[in-house]
């Protein structure tokens, strides 16, 4: 815990990915999508791979999304054409999400 502390983007869980590599997954997936010009996309995940999407798409530095508290079975219904604004959540009160989703 401590060493994930010290550097939670760079700390790679043993077998795994440092965040930072899923942030970088998680831009490739964007880039891809956009490269196609998909119009919609149902994203299925987990909430670290969310994390990463929401500081990507908000353009926050991923420490924040770090703090980001994603509840088991939720969602977020974004709408993005270069610039991310939040259309609905399921499983989420509004206060819990922060001041930069909005």
């Amino acid at each position: 815990l401590d060493a994930w502390a010290a550097d939670p983007l760079g700390w790679r869980v043993p077998g795994g990915e440092t965040a930072n590599e899923l942030l970088e997954r998680s831009r490739d997936f964007i880039d891809d999508l956009a490269s196609t010009g998909t119009e919609a996309a149902c994203v299925v995940t987990h909430g670290g791979v969310l994390r990463m999407l929401c500081a990507l798409l908000w353009r926050e530095p991923p420490e924040r999304a770090l703090d980001l508290a994603v509840p088991f079975g939720s969602a977020l219904v974004v709408d993005w054409n270069g610039e991310a604004k939040l259309q609905s959540t399921v499983g989420w009160a509004p206060s819990a999400l922060p001041a930069w989703v909005h």
